[in-house]
């Protein structure tokens, strides 16, 4: 009887041990990108004002075209407007995901991300859409040629000067 009571004992001690441990140490699932930019600061945004990042050429390495499920921005660091900004948990930041396309074909818009703040500080970054379905590219290209388009979304009380800080930074990544 002892030895049963023991064998429990050890066993819901073993169970915490492990679900605390879990708790602690998280466990990251990310594929292996070909291409990258690396860590980027976004540009000065202001408000009201769509503001473009320079065209990042990037390769698939292991496939032979690429389509929105093959490209990524990750999002870090999220920051703090200043006070010349209102402090309003509505506003909305928009990020849009571009491939760049020659003349006279349109810039394809693969992805938007959407932005939101407590206050004045940016609190999250998430996929809102996924609008290219197909190649972003020419089929068997493995290159593509990526951008952001930023919109702050302006609110009462705002003046219109750029941020002074950087909101975020980001990474573009091609598997």
């Amino acid at each position: 009887m002892e030895v049963i009571y023991l064998k429990k004992k050890l066993f819901i001690f073993l169970s915490i041990i492990s679900v605390a441990f879990a708790s602690v140490v998280p466990v990251y699932a990310q594929k292996d990108y070909s291409s990258s930019t690396g860590w980027k600061n976004a540009p000065a945004l202001t408000p009201g004002v769509r503001v473009n990042t320079v065209t990042y050429n990037l390769t698939s390495e292991s496939h032979t075209s690429v389509n929105a499920d093959l490209v990524a921005v990750y999002y870090d660091k999220y920051g703090e407007l200043s006070t010349d900004f209102a402090s309003d948990s509505n506003r909305i930041l928009w990020i849009d995901l571009y491939e760049d396309d020659v003349e006279p074909n349109a810039d394809d818009l693969v992805k938007t991300y959407k932005g939101t703040f407590k206050g004045r500080v940016l609190d999250t970054i998430v996929l809102y859409d996924v609008v290219e379905q197909g190649n972003i590219d020419s089929a068997g290209d493995p290159d593509v040629e990526l951008y952001l388009s930023i919109l702050l979304n302006k609110v009462s009380g705002d003046k219109s000067l750029p941020t002074s800080t950087t909101l975020f930074e980001y990474n573009m990544s091609v598997y």
